[in-house]
């Protein structure tokens, strides 16, 4: 299911540019409050596919849509009262009340030691979400895809751009990763048919990069690169479906890899 949360904030709060990670923290707590054995599986373990060493937490969520700001440094003045994103979640429409319900009234302080801005979620509205086997996407949160490379004897992740050869190899072979992990959790046998015929192809209108920083002014702080841009896919309706509601590419619950039918 896929919800549009509109949230109200006081105009002039000012909020970190790398506010994708406690954004994400947040979800989780909303979460941990309805379903704290669902938010413990989600944060620790995820679903674990057939592929040793990979889980993906199947859900993603855009960047905050600001109608009016100012960036200065790595602030974002906000002069907007209202701000929205939009939350994926890979779950049956019978989930949509659970998680209305979730986020509903909800109070969220995002931000970091020197900034916190406090939202309060006014609506969230379920939005439809359709499938074809062929669709036209554009990115509203970075799309994030790597490829393993050896630096000085240590194995490390070299962030793709959508116009490296080898980028539509990886974006696919993620998705699929995705499928055989939600077919093994849910004990439905993986069909050979929705392992053929997918493509990715990049569109004309400009690929635009974008660093995250996580967990930033830690001990943990890691920089993640991902790319916005839009996109032709062609995939079976069941992959389309993973990609679209839990994201495209990796790093998906720290709001990678939102994607918007065109």
């Amino acid at each position: 299911m896929r919800f549009l949360i509109s949230l109200h904030v006081k105009r002039g709060s000012v909020l970190p540019i790398n506010y994708q990670y406690p954004l994400s923290s947040w979800i989780y707590k909303c979460i941990n409050r309805a379903d704290s054995e669902f938010a413990a599986f989600l944060h620790a373990q995820g679903y674990q596919g057939t592929r040793a060493g990979k889980a993906f937490k199947f859900f993603t969520f855009s960047k905050l849509n600001i109608p009016k700001r100012e960036v200065y440094q790595d602030r974002i003045i906000i002069k907007s009262q209202v701000v929205s994103f939009t939350l994926s979640f890979l779950v049956e429409q019978a989930a949509e009340k659970f998680i209305t319900g979730v986020f509903q009234h909800q109070h969220a302080g995002i931000g970091d030691k020197q900034s916190q801005v406090d939202f309060e979620v006014g609506s969230i509205e379920a939005r439809p979400v359709p499938v074809k086997e062929a669709l036209l996407i554009k990115t509203i949160s970075p799309v994030v895809v790597s490829r393993p490379q050896l630096t000085r004897g240590k194995l490390s992740a070299l962030f793709m751009s959508p116009e490296d050869e080898e980028y539509s190899h990886y974006f696919i072979q993620n998705l699929i990763r995705k499928y055989e992990s939600y077919a093994a959790f849910t004990g439905n046998s993986i069909s050979a048919d929705h392992l053929q015929n997918l493509s990715w192809t990049l569109q004309a209108g400009g690929v635009r990069s974008s660093l995250q920083t996580i967990k930033a002014n830690t001990p943990a702080e890691t920089k993640v690169k991902g790319y916005n841009y839009t996109f032709k896919i062609t995939a079976p309706p069941p992959l389309m479906r993973i990609g679209l509601l839990a994201g495209f590419g990796e790093k998906n619950s720290l709001g990678f890899g939102c994607g918007e039918v065109i």
